[in-house]
């Protein structure tokens, strides 16, 4: 494999959404419009960089301004200026949370804040003033409110108005992460522990929404309608809302004057009896003032059961038509309003009302109703009427944003449809449209690891008029000796609004000159002097709307030429043995002075194909070590909690890698408590449970937390030709009790970079190999029919659903491999609905010959499995229990194959399944 620098070509979001089209699964088939024109969208991304946005507005002019949590306040207005920075206390999920600017900014210049003041332990809603100089004043802070709260957790913060000039603002419960409902305590006054405290007590202004209308003087008056009148006995008259765990972004319909906003439910993943449901997260519509529920019940109507303090016991569901709030921590009413239902609620699985929504981790945030005249007449990017009315919803770790069509009574959805679903985002923590009617977007970033390299400002435009044509340039190859015949491979000329075009061909040299030109057909070029060139190819439209592209050619050196061989088999190492290195290099220009450098890295996490082809452009010095971890981390709630070195809502993963440095055991520990959660070992603040996470996701990230505690290890050159595949041993087996290799990858590079020639620069060619542990996780099947039940979401797992299910693992090498392992579970977590099956292992097809015998895959018995659990698992918890494999002894195979795994079970109906499939394994012929 030859690699050449090349300039990259630019692709518009118009043609990526043409190319991804198919990804998109809406509920329902448009019915409004025969298509909806999505290459009408398009996306920039304005800022980049950002450190912890968390919430946005706009002026009159359509400037942005947006506060980061440790203090910061920006504006963007085709650059980024600090407007200042605000001292806060940002521990756990605190900091500066809010902004709203006030209705007459334009000329009071007053901006509201939402924060936490140092060392006061209190939220201020503060207003302060925007000077002349565009610096804030620190001095004219004016505090209207201010709310005790006890560590940083479960925050809110969420601000907006509504026509009449009121405020409102979101407040979390101050409570910690549970599985289930927070009504139990341990610590004095509840803190932290009894979410009755505050979201259920009508005294207090945490885990509410919150709505207030600020005077000029800097205080504030009550509005008519609010949840308590003034003066009424142990409530606060500034409640809207309450029974809110941690309601997310606030926003007001301008047609009906509702309050919506996303709220953040609690962490089970299954319904537990005689504790309560599952956890959902919500949308919510609020008509009027009113309670919606927490603690004491979640979405639909769902209650929690009551809980017994003196007999340490739960007891009958809570009457949700007329809650009681019983907890000695209470300072208000002891009965309180009914509570309301969610309008929309979901699961960590899959829903069944909603499946387009996915599954795996949640974060609902909220989001913006459209109407069109929310915009004024000169407004140039006004969404299309095909969305007129519907509330726009995003969620923060699922990195979605849909569309939600409802009644006019807003009592139910109509529709939910996926919005440009080809667009990837980066954990969007707010979104509003601008007055100009663009969509922004502001992400709070995935890539916390690289200091949220990714957090960014991104607006989505809507174009009703011409649009400029598309156009791809590609080359054959782009470098070589001269003379240089270039030959164009790719010519993509086209337009979306079907008009003609007007092509135009270029290449120019160094100093500018033109040394071809054409207008019509692909060109013939043949580059006779050495240099570096510019190939341009324009299209012109009617309405003279031009679409681009460019790349570089270099003239007077031929690239190198590199190819690894590796002996035996092509897809695995077996730990133990050697690995035969060969690397074939060449270069024209250079002739017998090529010494390519050739290096191989372990991998601890492991490597799929695809992400080896995405690491094999890097040099050979550049480590890739924990790329899937890493992959992981960036699509969980993980940086929510932890950093590398520094505490935060949780302790360091360095930290956490030194306090069980040498410790066999701790890989199995900490991945079962990734999964069910846990406290105790960190301080009273718990870890949330995980469980849309697979064993082998948990255990990729806890192998990468604990190899933390060591000196880095990256490439090493290969010397001799050879290496032995050595991976380090950790405790595992299928008891948990063994002492197991580390499942990680080699990932081989070679590499050789020229010396230039002819005055021109020196070109590199790199090469690389994959190595794979000989266990494979099931996610990383080429295709699987309609009888596996997965999402890449990772919840609820590679479920074999049906008789005849079956997964291919295309172009797998059984050279050397005597037996086929195949690793699956009968029990999980609260799952009992697995009944086993046989495994078949085919070849080349779902019919093809059989590699083997098939092999049996019995329901374990859950009483020899592992215990676990937390607050409302059944009286003997299960988390999951450790099985055997079934195994398939291959019948003298050798070669590469796609292998079919077949899994048989005719007894299976309705709800039930065969197995949870958790690896596939590989072991030697002996």
């Amino acid at each position: 494999m030859t690699e050449t620098p090349v300039i990259s070509l630019k692709y518009t979001l118009s043609l990526l959404l043409i190319l991804l089209a198919g990804c998109a699964s809406p509920s329902s088939p448009d019915t409004s419009e025969a298509a909806l024109d999505e290459t009408r969208f398009t996306r920039d991304v304005l800022v980049e960089d950002i450190d912890e946005p968390m919430q946005m507005d706009f002026d009159e002019t359509g400037r942005v301004y947006w506060v980061e949590r440790k203090g910061g306040v920006r504006r963007y207005d085709g650059s980024v200026t600090t407007l200042g920075t605000i001292p806060t206390d940002h521990a756990g999920e605190g900091g500066l949370l809010g902004l709203q600017l006030a209705p007459d900014f334009a000329t009071s210049r007053h901006i509201y804040f939402y924060f936490g003041a140092p060392g006061e332990g209190r939220m201020h809603l503060s207003r302060l003033t925007l000077g002349p100089d565009d610096a804030l004043d620190l001095a004219s802070e004016i505090v209207l409110l201010t709310i005790p709260y006890e560590r940083g957790s479960h925050m809110g913060g969420g601000m907006t108005w509504d026509a009449a000039g009121n405020l409102y603002l979101s407040t979390g419960d101050n409570s910690d992460a549970t599985q289930y409902t927070p009504i139990h305590w341990t610590a004095p006054g509840g803190v932290g522990q009894d979410a009755q405290r505050s979201a259920a007590n009508t005294n207090d202004l945490r885990g509410k929404i919150l709505r207030i209308h600020p005077e000029p003087d800097g205080r504030y008056t009550i509005p008519d309608g609010n949840l308590f009148p003034p003066g009424t006995a142990k409530t606060r008259p500034e409640i809207y809302t309450m029974g809110d765990r941690n309601p997310w972004r606030v926003s007001i319909d301008s047609k009906t004057g509702y309050l919506h906003w996303g709220e953040v439910g609690p962490d089970a993943g299954a319904d537990s009896s005689g504790v309560g449901p599952r956890g959902y997260d919500e949308f919510n519509i609020a008509k009027a003032a009113g309670n919606f529920g927490w603690p004491y019940g979640i979405g639909y109507g769902l209650p929690y059961n009551s809980y017994d303090y003196e007999a340490h016991r739960h007891g009958e569901p809570f009457d949700l038509a007329n809650p009681i709030n019983p907890s000695p921590n209470n300072t208000g009413l002891t009965e309180l309003p009914p509570a309301q239902p969610a309008f929309i609620a979901y699961p960590y699985g899959v829903s069944e009302e909603y499946p387009q929504m996915n599954s795996g981790g949640r974060n609902a945030v909220g989001g913006p109703i459209f109407h069109r005249s929310d915009f004024p007449a000169g407004a140039t990017s006004v969404f299309p009427d095909y969305f007129e009315d519907r509330w726009f919803i995003v969620d923060f770790v699922r990195n979605w944003i849909m569309t939600v069509a409802m009644d006019d009574a807003r009592t139910k959805v109509l529709s939910m449809e996926r919005f440009l679903p080809a667009e990837l985002y980066s954990s969007p923590i707010d979104m509003d449209f601008g007055p100009n009617g663009e969509l922004y977007v502001l992400e709070y970033g995935t890539q916390w690891f690289r200091r949220n390299a990714d957090a960014r400002l991104s607006r989505i435009s809507y174009n009703a008029g011409n649009r400029a044509p598309i156009v791809r340039l590609a080359v054959e190859r782009s470098a070589g000796a001269v003379p240089f015949d270039v030959r164009f491979t790719t010519e993509r000329l086209m337009d979306y609004d079907n008009e003609r075009l007007t092509p135009s061909w270029r290449v120019i040299d160094e100093q500018g000159e033109v040394v071809h030109e054409s207008t019509f057909g692909i060109p013939k070029v043949v580059l006779n002097r050495p240099g570096i060139y510019q190939a341009i190819l324009s299209a012109t439209d009617a309405a003279g709307a031009i679409g681009s592209d460019t790349l570089q050619l270099i003239a007077g050196n031929e690239p190198p030429e590199v190819a690894l061989r590796v002996a035996g088999n092509q897809t695995f190492y077996f730990p133990g043995t050697s690995v035969s290195i060969g690397v074939d290099a060449q270069d024209r220009e250079d002739g017998a002075g090529v010494q390519p450098e050739v290096t191989y890295e372990y991998v601890p996490a492991g490597m799929t194909p695809a992400e080896a082809a995405e690491a094999a452009g890097l040099p050979p010095d550049v480590s890739v070590r924990h790329v899937k971890a890493e992959t992981i981390i960036a699509g969980s709630d993980c940086r929510t909690c932890h950093t590398i070195d520094t505490p935060s809502a949780g302790p360091a993963f360095r930290a956490v890698a030194q306090k069980y440095r040498g410790d066999e055991t701790a890989p199995d520990r900490l991945a079962q408590k990734i999964v069910r959660g846990g406290s105790g070992v960190w301080g009273e603040l718990p870890m949330p449970a995980h469980p849309a996470l697979t064993p082998v996701e948990a255990g990729i990230l806890a192998r990468y937390v604990l190899d933390l505690a060591e000196p880095t290890t990256g490439p090493m050159a290969l010397t001799g030709g050879s290496f032995t595949a050595s991976p380090p041993k950790v405790a595992g087996g299928w008891n948990g009790q063994q002492q197991v290799d580390q499942p990680g990858s080699y990932f081989i590079r070679a590499a050789y970079t020229d010396r230039g020639a002819n005055g021109v620069p020196a070109l590199t060619a790199r090469d690389a190999h994959l190595l794979r542990y000989p266990l494979i996780a099931p996610e990383t099947a080429d295709f699987y029919n309609d009888g596996v039940t997965y999402t890449p979401s990772r919840d609820p797992g590679f479920i074999i659903a049906e008789d005849g299910a079956y997964a291919v693992y295309r172009g797998i090498d059984l050279t050397g491999v005597g037996a086929i392992e195949v690793h699956a579970l009968t029990r999980f977590y609260t799952w009992s609905h697995f009944q086993g099956g046989t495994v078949e292992v085919r070849l080349d097809a779902p019919d093809g010959p059989l590699a083997g015998p098939p092999a049996e895959k019995p329901v374990v018995d859950p009483e020899q499995g592992l215990g676990g659990g937390d607050q409302g698992a059944p009286s003997r918890p299960v988390f999951f229990i450790a099985e055997p494999p079934a195994t398939v002894a291959l019948d003298r195979v050798s070669g590469i194959h796609d292998l079919y795994l077949v899994f048989r079970n005719p007894a299976v109906t309705g709800e039930q399944a065969l197995m949870l499939l958790t690896g596939i394994g590989f072991t030697p012929a002996p």
